[in-house]
């Protein structure tokens, strides 16, 4: 394990004032306790704990310049299981001479976890060329895993994480199922499909991206998106109402289209490795919107389980605050909509081969299809409430009816003898469906 401390903030060892350039030659100093003296000059959103995680990884060290220079917060810590990578990275910070920010680094992740209020996970396997992200995904999907488990052990207090690595949609579910957040507590990265669209109109009508408004692609961050043009203006013009004329052909749009959803591929054709400043810079944009930053201005992928589209972690209309992600409505052409479906149907597909894996329980997908026909779910129910319903795990508990005066007595009395009880629900007269979650 090494730790370093930002730049030149004093530390007392032993009563005795060193600054860090005089410590960083020896490795021995990482070892010991430094009493960091903060001299912050610069206000940032927030002075909670930012953790990095893949931080010796060129999408890591880009998020974690750019978060020091957004002026995120005052406390950052760098995580990646290769050490000197990882040290290597923190030299480079260091040496930029920033101010106002304590930034440490560590290749364990109980000490970079513990206390970190955000996390921006880039930590996955890296895409190469002839790939696509789902060839990603029996690795990335148990790193995933052990991703939300050991936030569940170190830091289950987190406020809010972005997951970045692909296939982004299945590992950010797989760190939501194994975390025990609530799904307004979990994004992923979905923007650049939507930046991209954005890029290849401005190329095409050879203007600034600045008057290519609203640019939106839905469904899975992949080349299985759906490609919205409804959504779209080009200098305060409709884009669909451009397609199909001498401004954009139906072919041109065909192969814009294209490029879209091949972007990612494109990107590694012509430097020879994935993307990494783009995805950098979005995903910072989204945390410090979950710090309560400017809103993030594009799609996120979240969790969505609307009736439609079920237990899914998918690229959604969202709004990002402070108390997490809120879904928005999503509307788009018959056509439109019937590719969002057929990209939910291939994040089915993903999702079901990682439950074959023995990643995601089965039992709970099942179950949710056999019990979801007699449930009512109120508008006020909390998505991780309406999951507990179709969990395996509460198999085997001793479900008693009995008076609410006598159910409270009840729960006292196996209290004491250190036996655990809840109520966790009322009798009411039968509706049309059984079952009322709210």
């Amino acid at each position: 394990m090494y730790k370093g401390y930002g730049n030149l903030l004093p530390l007392q060892i032993k009563e005795k004032i060193k600054f860090a350039s005089e410590l960083y030659s020896s490795r021995k100093c990482f070892n010991r306790k430094h009493i960091i003296k903060k001299q912050y000059n610069m206000k940032t959103l927030t002075d909670e704990k930012l953790t990095i995680v893949g931080a010796a990884g060129m999408i890591g060290s880009n998020m974690a310049q750019t978060a020091i220079m957004m002026g995120l917060t005052s406390n950052i810590c760098l995580y990646d299981p290769y050490a000197p990578g990882l040290e290597g990275v923190a030299e480079e910070l260091f040496h930029c001479g920033f101010e106002g920010v304590n930034i440490t680094f560590t290749s364990d992740i109980k000490e970079a976890l513990t206390g970190a209020k955000y996390i921006v996970n880039s930590g996955g396997a890296a895409r190469k060329a002839g790939m696509t992200r789902e060839d990603l995904l029996k690795g990335n999907a148990a790193i995933a895993e052990e991703f939300g488990k050991n936030v569940k052990a170190y830091c289950p207090d987190v406020k809010h994480i972005v997951v970045i690595f692909n296939p982004a949609d299945i590992t950010g579910l797989i760190t939501l199922l194994y975390s025990g957040l609530k799904p307004s507590q979990v994004t992923t990265l979905a923007a650049l499909d939507s930046t991209r669209l954005r890029s290849e109109l401005a190329k095409h009508f050879g203007v600034s991206m600045d008057v290519v408004e609203n640019c939106r692609t839905y469904g899975g961050h992949g080349e299985q998106m759906a490609v919205y043009a409804s959504t779209a203006k080009v200098e305060g013009k409709p884009l669909a109402g451009m397609i199909g004329t001498d401004a954009l052909t139906k072919d041109r749009w065909a192969e814009i289209q294209t490029k879209v959803t091949k972007g990612g591929a494109n990107i590694i054709a012509l430097r020879g490795r994935s993307s990494f400043q783009s995805p950098s810079y979005v995903s910072i944009e989204m945390i410090a919107a979950a710090m309560g930053g400017k809103p993030f201005r594009w799609p996120a992928g979240a969790y969505v389980s609307n009736g439609k589209f079920d237990h899914i972690m998918m690229a959604w209309e969202t709004s990002i605050t402070k108390d997490g992600v809120a879904l928005k409505e999503v509307k788009g052409t018959p056509e439109e909509e019937a590719a969002l479906e057929k990209s939910y149907e291939h994040l089915c597909k993903l999702r079901d081969e990682v439950i074959e894996m023995g990643i995601i329980p089965a039992g709970a997908y099942r179950n949710m299809d056999y019990v979801k026909p007699h449930l009512t779910i109120m508008e006020s129910a909390e998505q991780p409430l309406v999951d507990l319903i179709s969990d395996p795990q509460t198999s085997g508990g001793l479900l008693i009816a009995l008076p609410a005066d006598q159910a409270f007595e009840l729960c006292r009395e196996l209290r004491k003898l250190s036996l655990t009880g809840a109520i966790i629900g009322e009798a009411i007269e039968r509706q049309e469906k059984p079952l009322i979650i709210e």
